[in-house]
């Protein structure tokens, strides 16, 4: 697999139960590693204060995680 880009959309703070926290500005990254295998979990912190960081973290990831 590789390094898999997943965007998380729900409640904020949500993607914190699946990885390890990295960085945070306006988006938050969290990454989870199996093996040799990595997953960079996106979390848009700003919005819906701000549209872009949903657009930066949508248009970046190859998958989605939508919680409803």
């Amino acid at each position: 697999m590789g390094n898999l880009i997943v965007a998380v959309l729900g409640p904020l703070g949500y993607a914190n139960n699946i990885g390890k926290k990295s960085t945070s500005t306006d988006i938050t990254l969290y990454d989870l590693k199996k093996g040799e295998d990595t997953i960079t979990l996106i979390e848009p912190t700003r919005y819906p204060e701000r549209l872009a960081p949903l657009f930066y973290a949508t248009s970046i990831a190859g998958k989605a995680i939508v919680v409803v």
